[in-house]
């Protein structure tokens, strides 16, 4: 089987507007709209024509990736350009062919052969870190006007540029999609039915765990802080340090596990709760003790 990629034609537009309707199709949503977002990408100053690239299996189109011009603007206004990658999607029944790394691997090469400096993209970590992208946050640069389900991901191909961006990312107004145009443009495609499925249950339940997460952080942290004044406020004639950093810890590897047999439920109350804990505890025993 072999992969051909080639420079994305004029004639190519219909097609690989299907390949990626079909790629996201109840992906992270019920039906989608990366295909509409191509569209009207196209009609754009900010689509880049030399980085639409096709993959080809014999004469068949199984594979799109195009990128487009954007910004990152930090709190003093300042503008930094960046490029984005997306929409790119293959065939589902092409998937696992290594045909989306061909394409991301070429297109990152020739972009930093065109001279640009950054790409972002919204994505997988796990799967993008094999090209060189870090989340986003090491770089505080942030998506707050975009809804994806996965993180936005950096790539620099000058270190020292992007040590000097961050900011707000801002993207081209086609990717926030109206979606009574979106409707009447799908009209256009072969009827597909909409429906949640197993990914969408999936991404729910990552959404979930964020929130599970924060919350863990944040009750540990209050916690800890309750701990801390209770046991530190004591004086020391009636417990010396180290029993109350002994209580501290068993407080910290119990507590959550007896509120989760008592209130019967799953609190999921792991590392996250018992680091804001001890973070919030020591910081107290250094204030109280020290100060």
């Amino acid at each position: 089987m072999e992969i051909k990629l080639r420079l994305e034609s004029e004639k190519d537009h219909n097609v690989t507007e299907n390949v990626i309707r079909e790629s996201f199709w109840n992906h992270d949503q019920p039906g989608c709209e990366e295909h509409f977002i191509l569209h009207q990408l196209r009609l754009t100053a900010s689509f880049i024509p030399d980085l639409s690239w096709v993959a080809e299996i014999g004469d068949q189109i199984v594979g799109s990736i195009v990128y487009s011009k954007g910004e990152v603007i930090n709190y003093n206004s300042e503008k930094f350009e960046i490029i984005f990658l997306g929409p790119m999607g293959v065939l589902p029944e092409w998937r696992n062919h290594g045909i989306e790394e061909k394409l991301i691997d070429h297109t990152l090469k020739l972009a930093e052969e065109l001279g640009f400096s950054v790409v972002a993209t919204f994505g997988d970590l796990e799967f993008f870190s094999r090209f060189g992208f870090v989340n986003s946050n090491q770089y505080r640069i942030r998506a707050i006007d975009y809804k994806n389900s996965h993180p936005l991901l950096i790539k620099g191909f000058f270190p020292d540029k992007l040590e000097k961006i961050s900011g707000r990312l801002t993207l081209n107004p086609v990717f926030n999609v109206d979606q009574p145009a979106l409707a009447e443009f799908d009209a256009n495609f072969p009827h597909k039915e909409k429906k949640v499925t197993h990914q969408l249950d999936e991404i729910s339940m990552h959404h979930q765990e964020i929130k599970w997460k924060r919350y863990n952080r944040i009750g540990g942290f209050f916690m800890g802080a309750l701990i801390a004044l209770i046991l530190f406020g004591i004086p020391e004639s009636w417990l010396d340090d180290g029993l109350r950093l002994t209580i501290m810890l068993v407080v910290v590897l119990f507590v959550p596990r007896f509120l989760e047999k008592r209130l019967k439920r799953d609190l999921r109350l792991g590392r996250y709760w018992m680091a804001g804990t001890l973070a919030a505890g020591i910081l107290f025993y250094i204030l109280l003790h020290f100060i």
